[in-house]
This record gives C-alpha cells, sequence and structure tokens, in this order.
C-alpha cells in the first residue's frame, strides 16, 4: 500500500467525497468552501485557539458544523470544526477516530470501524488528474456489460494505459472493471458491469477509476478457471438407515 493512502469514502448531504484519515491531527476540520457547497449551517466553535496544521501554518477554527458522516450506509453524528483554505477539503482527525473506534491495519490498507461493524479500504486521493471520467450520460440495461468512453487526463494523451477501478466502489451504481487500453487523445475506453435488476444511470463526468502508465505493471498472469468436473458437482447423500441411527444417538425426536 502506498504512504499516501489514507483516504475514505464517505457521504455527507448525499454528496460523494474522500476523508483524509489523519492520526496526526487532533480535531477534525472542513473547508468553509465545502460547507458552503453542502448548505450546511455553522454555529459558533467553543475552541478558540488555532489549529497548527503539518506546515505550520495557524489556522483559526470559524466555527463548526454537526454532520451525518455516511459510510457505507452506516451513519455517524459528526462535529467538524470550519477553517479557511483547507487541503484536503475533508479531515478526520484522532478525535473522530477514537469516537467511531477506528483500527487502522496499515498492511492490508483497510480502516475498521466500531469493532469491525464495517471496514473501508483505504484509498489515495482521487483527483481529476489521476482519475477517468465518463464522457457521457448513459443508462444501463439490467444485467449487462458495457464498454464505456472516458476522459482522461492530458498527461495520458496517446498512450497504452492501465485503468483501475476504486478500492471502494461503494458509491458507484455498476462495477468496474481493470482495463487496459491506449488513448486517442483524451479518450479511451472501460468495461462497466450493471449487476442489478434495474437500470442504471450513470452520469456525465462521474469519476469512474484511477489511470497509470502500463509501466507501472509489474506482472501479468493469465487466469486459469478450475476445471467443471462430475465430482464436483456430487451431493452427499446418507442412507435412512444412517440418518435413524444419528436421531437416536442423539436422542432428536422426529
Amino acid at each position: 500500500m502506498k504512504h499516501d493512502h489514507n483516504y475514505i469514502l464517505l457521504k455527507i448531504n448525499g454528496k460523494v467525497m474522500q476523508g483524509l484519515c489523519d492520526t496526526g491531527a487532533t480535531r477534525s476540520v472542513i473547508d468553509a468552501n465545502l460547507v458552503k457547497r453542502l448548505q450546511l449551517k455553522v454555529t459558533k466553535s467553543q475552541l478558540t485557539s488555532p489549529f497548527i496544521p503539518a506546515d505550520g501554518r495557524p489556522m483559526s477554527p470559524l466555527g463548526q458544523v454537526s454532520v451525518n458522516v455516511n459510510i457505507q450506509g452506516l451513519i455517524i453524528p459528526t462535529i467538524l470544526y470550519v477553517v479557511n483554505d483547507l487541503h484536503p477539503k475533508l479531515i478526520l482527525g484522532n478525535d473522530w477516530l477514537k469516537n467511531s473506534r477506528a483500527v487502522i491495519d496499515y498492511r492490508t490498507g483497510v480502516l475498521s470501524l466500531f469493532d469491525d461493524l464495517i471496514q473501508c479500504p483505504l484509498e489515495g486521493f482521487n483527483s481529476m488528474h489521476n482519475c477517468v471520467t465518463l464522457r457521457q450520460t448513459v443508462c444501463l440495461q439490467p444485467y449487462s456489460e458495457n464498454i464505456l468512453p472516458v476522459q482522461v487526463p492530458r498527461k495520458f494523451n496517446d498512450r497504452s494505459v492501465f485503468i483501475e477501478p476504486f478500492r471502494d466502489q461503494s458509491a458507484l451504481s455498476v462495477s468496474v472493471a481493470g482495463t487496459i487500453c491506449t488513448t486517442t487523445g483524451r479518450h479511451g475506453l472501460i468495461r462497466v458491469l450493471n449487476a442489478t435488476a434495474q437500470p442504471v444511470t450513470v452520469r456525465r463526468f462521474t469519476k469512474l477509476g484511477t489511470i497509470s502508465t502500463v509501466d507501472c505493471i509489474n506482472s501479468i498472469q493469465p487466469l486459469v478457471c478450475p476445471k467443471d468436473t462430475k465430482e464436483n458437482d456430487k451431493i452427499m447423500t446418507q442412507t435412512p438407515e444412517i440418518l435413524e441411527a444419528f436421531a437416536k444417538k442423539y436422542k432428536f425426536q422426529i
């Protein structure tokens, strides 16, 4: 896992975003511009002393907001302190990590909350510089596999690229497959699956996956499917005599 993979996917007011899990931050903070976009109500903060971020530049709290953080359907009431010029826009500090009984496993890259009630894959920061986005709004039929046109960042123009699905696809209504393709200008292709019984609409500019050049691949191994033999399909059955002996031994009343 890369060292910068400390982000989790969440929702606030129905908006999907990433939050940085920062064990070096004592408080959870949110950028003032993001507060405006989410139309959150700012109240007076009891904290008056400024926060000292990693760059050493003091940041005075403008107030605080009470929000419900939605992670994989689990609602976590949270207080966030509002500051200006914050990047990333949302930082979940030790106060939030402690209240949600978080355990970070850096070996597997997983954040567990509330004694393993839910597990969130830790991922890197997904920006427009390392993600592909859908070029046009599409409606996918039930139980259908589709190849969709995507737009890639400029630095990947006319190159062979590797498109990977996000580690956490809970915010997407479709499943995304890993894809190797050669871009034409800023245009590429990606394979997706609608595994539901309902039509699914995917909006234009939706982020579908991360992109990198193919030289990042260390090795590729062929997929070996297990042999379909009749022995694997055998259902073990017992004779009535064995079942009667079992019931008698354990005193079952049938």
